[in-house]
């Protein structure tokens, strides 16, 4: 089971969000720190997940969520030593949440209030500006760093990887099925498709994914189930339907009679 300790934290300016949402990729993963605070998990953009991640309370990313904070509570910015589920190791995690007012004392072991959280800033910057290079994240109060660490960014560009080596890496993997019925589409995807420009090499890839999903559909083919890798809601099997599976590599498909498939 993972743990984590607090290691530093300070109440921070709601603008703080923008800056630092505009330097993360979000996961599908939502962590719940306690029983009505859940959080959406990000990644710095291009810093995998294993060297830094980020939770962002879910209420923050929404104007009736924003509306809801009462007028005594505040958005605290913390950093946590987590340790791994599985192999133990730690590394940093960034939390931003909201705190109720009387939450903000800090106590020591005994449980007598030692001060309050200071108020502070968050700062992340992208070194240089894009996609490539390195992220700092600093945590500091009025008076001092608090806690100051930068994350070099992998690979973000293509190079001389095009971008339809990435739409076949994926029909192969995880579109198997359309690669063998409809391998003209494919190709005609990978041969048209152009990569978001300032996107870093993980968002290409998931960009590659949804439009292999959308071409998919478009064929009239269907996940029994959610797509977790596309993130959309597929429709499920109709009652008394006996048409054929398709079965790839990690996913069960099926084509749909024209008639039932809007």
């Amino acid at each position: 089971m993972s743990t984590a300790t607090t290691l530093v934290s300070v109440v921070v300016d709601l603008a703080t969000l923008a800056p630092l949402l505009a330097e993360c990729e979000r996961t599908a993963d939502v962590v719940w720190l306690s029983r009505s605070c859940e959080c959406d998990r990000y990644t710095l953009r291009g810093v995998p997940a294993k060297r830094i991640d980020v939770l962002v309370e879910h209420r923050l990313a929404t104007v009736a969520g924003i509306a809801s904070i009462d007028f005594h509570d505040r958005v605290v910015a913390s950093i946590t030593n987590k340790s791994g589920r599985f192999d133990g190791a730690t590394r940093p995690r960034l939390v931003v949440r909201v705190v109720r007012g009387s939450d903000l004392v800090v106590c020591d072991a005994t449980g007598h209030a030692t001060g309050r959280i200071p108020s502070g800033r968050l700062d992340v910057e992208a070194t240089p500006n894009g996609a490539h290079g390195s992220v700092r994240v600093t945590l500091s109060d009025v008076f001092d760093i608090r806690w100051d660490q930068t994350f070099a960014r992998l690979r973000s560009d293509l190079g001389d990887y095009s971008p339809g080596r990435l739409i076949w890496w994926h029909a192969r993997r995880y579109y198997g099925f359309l690669v063998e019925v409809a391998g003209d589409d494919v190709r005609a995807l990978a041969d048209s498709w152009q990569a978001p420009g300032e996107a870093t090499l993980a968002e290409k890839a998931v960009a590659a994914s949804r439009e292999l999903y959308r071409l998919a559909r478009d064929l009239r083919w269907r996940l029994p189930m959610r797509d977790s890798t596309a993130g959309e809601e597929s429709l499920r099997s109709p009652a008394g339907y006996d048409g054929g599976l398709v079965i790839d590599e990690v996913k069960v498909y099926q084509r749909w009679p024209d008639a039932d498939c809007a």
